[in-house]
């Protein structure tokens, strides 16, 4: 299992409008494998699970896949909370 946190860089909340989801990958395939209880996608057959915590987004890579893969959705990710927020992101692996 790989996990990140995706923070702001001035350590405030992301606020999200109604309607955006940035927790989508443009240059990668990827299918909505979200619940009525989870955000989530699925990615090359591992499901990807967004959490909002108080420090900032958890996401996490419940299956095998290659690291560099997960860092790169990571990174798109945390573009697109740029890019529909306004605020400047940043992330971080821990597992």
């Amino acid at each position: 299992m790989i996990e990140y946190l995706i923070q702001s860089v001035d350590g405030s909340w992301f606020e999200f409008e109604d309607g955006t989801n940035p927790f989508v990958t443009t240059s990668i395939p990827f299918e909505d494998a979200s619940t009525d209880e989870e955000l989530a996608i699925s990615i090359e057959g591992c499901r990807i699970s967004f959490s909002f915590e108080d420090i900032g987004v958890q996401v996490v890579f419940e299956g095998l896949v290659d690291e560099a893969l997960a860092a790169k959705v990571v990174s798109e990710i945390a573009s697109n909370i740029e890019v529909v927020t306004g605020k400047k992101a940043k992330f971080l692996r821990y597992a």
